[in-house]
């Protein structure tokens, strides 16, 4: 078996699915703690309000997949030209048809229900330039789909990883490693305002990064994925002391929980890779891959095309909870469908080759 086999992991799409859904059921069922239900906010939101998480597994899956694009590269020599436009083709034309997709509901909007323009499209025209170009994280600007913050931290991601192929093998370990200890570093300097930054989240990507190690064995030396797994344990436990030190326990424990949660995802990559190829033939796992599959597209697609479906229902039946509770099967489904429509017609043909 070649190398460049072993980095394959069969669940990575089923992880994209629950990834997504965790996403899409955050937003959606946000929606719901409108309606002031007590049904809703005492039981509902409290189950799904930590669907941010999926985010933070979209970055450790990310961390698998750009290591082993790495590697690959390194194997066909290939420039870090290459590399990036690659990437860049991966993810630009898709996030790009979206944002014309956030114009034209917006657009819409605007015509047929009289809204404000300024209440609609509330960028700055440099704003808009910065979205277009996903740099509106280091610029602090306001993004066009609430859901882009994360495509521009991992972009930032992409650049860093690119310096591996400068490198070569002997270098990227102790890169990695050295981009992760300044990280956690930087995070501990809470007089810097990192927001939109990859030190922010580098470590959630580096999580990623020990599982693709850990499963595939290619690292040269042995400590590396453990190294790549403490560090953020080693900035869970100074984020966790800070905050109780600072705020008490009614502290604000998201850093940590992040964390945590990206450390306990990249452990069971590790420990389901051995029965990875049964696991994708169960019915669960093969809707999930199906899901995971046009992630992206349901990721660029699910806020303005949902919101839409919310907004509509909220004028013809009203913002209760029972209106919610019919309108939510409704925008889900129908969001799926769109997404997948939106995969078809605006990403399938980018997706690199396997």
């Amino acid at each position: 078996m070649s190398e460049t086999r072993t980095f394959r992991y069969e669940l990575l799409d089923p992880l994209r699915g629950i990834a997504i859904l965790m996403v899409m059921l955050l937003h959606f069922v946000e929606r719901g703690i409108h309606s002031g239900d007590q049904l809703i906010d005492h039981w509902i939101w409290p189950i799904f309000q930590h669907g941010y998480l999926g985010v933070q597994l979209f970055f450790v899956i990310s961390g698998y997949c750009i290591t082993a694009a790495v590697y690959s590269g390194l194997e066909k020599k290939q420039s870090v030209w290459t590399f990036l436009r690659r990437r860049a083709k991966r993810i630009f034309p898709p996030y790009w048809f979206s944002i014309l997709l956030v114009v034209l509901m917006g657009i819409a909007t605007i015509t047929i229900l009289n809204t404000p323009q300024a209440i609609v499209f509330p960028l700055a025209p440099w704003e808009w330039a910065a979205n277009i170009a996903l740099i509106q994280g280091p610029l602090r600007a306001q993004d066009a789909n609430m859901v882009y913050w994360s495509l521009s931290i991992e972009i930032q991601f992409y650049l860093i990883m690119a310096v591996c192929l400068l490198l070569g093998r002997r270098g990227i370990e102790a890169w990695l490693i050295c981009v992760s200890a300044c990280s956690l570093i930087l995070n501990q300097a809470h007089w810097i305002d990192l927001s939109g930054l990859i030190p922010t989240y580098w470590l959630q990507f580096a999580c990623g990064i020990a599982a693709f190690y850990w499963i595939t064995g290619v690292h040269r030396i042995k400590a590396t994925p453990w190294i790549l797994l403490l560090i953020p344990l080693v900035a869970t436990c100074l984020s966790w002391k800070a905050h109780y030190t600072i705020a008490g326990i009614n502290a604000n424990y998201l850093p940590s929980i992040k964390l945590l949660f990206c450390a306990a995802a990249a452990i069971c990559m590790k420990l389901t890779y051995a029965s990875d190829k049964r696991i994708i033939q169960l019915p669960a796992s093969r809707c999930l891959a199906a899901l995971g599959t046009i992630s992206y597209s349901l990721y660029l697609t699910h806020v303005p095309f949902g919101s839409r479906i919310f907004n509509l229902g909220e004028r013809l039946i009203g913002s209760s909870a029972l209106q919610w509770c019919l309108c939510m099967p409704v925008a889900f489904l129908l969001s799926i469908l769109f997404g997948y429509s939106f995969y078809l017609l605006c990403e399938r043909s980018f997706i690199n080759p396997r």
